[in-house]
């Protein structure tokens, strides 16, 4: 299930804030598209990317601009995520996971899926997690993609970690999973809606968003932190 372009940007929002401690003006740019926008990623001030339906891949570098020619991609883009502004790797649906710069160099991997893929996250070009639908997980190790042993069946829709031995996966009917660098287990959860993002910025401290409303928040277990109707 693709990600809700509002619950992206209280992500983007979460981030800034925690990490700046401040608040930024927001104004509206032009992204030279009609198309949703599922997912952004960036690497410095003037340098990100966005991904979104029919193929969709924007670039970003003062303004929003198309890198790739016209039919590319035809899938929805999902997400995307890089070690660095020149090794990007891209997921979408019908098992798409596509990878430009790095090594390899480029182009469609085999993710040996055909779920849709919603999210991907790392701590290296070698070392990349991302999840989907019916609970799917996959891992490369710089060679290939694997399939890792899930405890849920539920969609998974967002994945971060802060290392390679602690990562967090959320989903559907309010999964939470944690992987402990060597197997991915749930853990208690206080909500059942949809979880469709995950952030943190250190081992103990982390969000979980979701559908109506849900804002969770991490310090060694899940919890949330606003009162109904904030």
């Amino acid at each position: 299930m693709k990600k809700n372009r509002v619950i992206i940007l209280l992500c983007l929002v979460i981030s800034f804030v925690t990490v700046n401690g401040f608040a930024a003006d927001w104004f509206p740019m032009t992204s030279g598209t009609t198309e949703n926008l599922n997912d952004v990623w960036g690497y410095s001030d003037l340098y990100a990317y966005a991904v979104g339906d029919n193929g969709t891949l924007l670039y970003y570098t003062g303004v929003w601009t198309s890198p790739m020619p016209p039919g590319t991609f035809s899938m929805n883009l999902n997400a995307l995520w890089g070690p660095s502004g020149s090794d990007i790797f891209l997921v979408g649906d019908g098992g798409t996971i596509a990878h430009f710069g790095g090594s390899p160099p480029g182009g469609f991997m085999d993710s040996g899926t055909v779920e849709n893929l919603n999210d991907v996250w790392g701590i290296s070009g070698s070392n990349v997690f991302v999840v989907g639908d019916s609970g799917t997980i996959l891992h490369y190790d710089g060679i290939a993609w694997s399939t890792m042993a899930s405890p849920t069946t539920n969609n998974l829709n967002g994945v971060w970690g802060s290392s390679a031995t602690r990562a967090f996966a959320v989903g559907d009917n309010g999964t939470i999973l944690y992987y402990d660098g060597i197997a991915w287990s749930t853990m208690a959860s206080p909500t059942t809606n949809q979880l469709n993002c995950v952030w943190g910025y250190s081992d103990l401290y982390a969000y979980a968003v979701g559908d109506n409303g849900t804002l969770l928040y991490y310090t060694g277990a899940w919890t949330s932190p606003m009162p109904p109707g904030t």
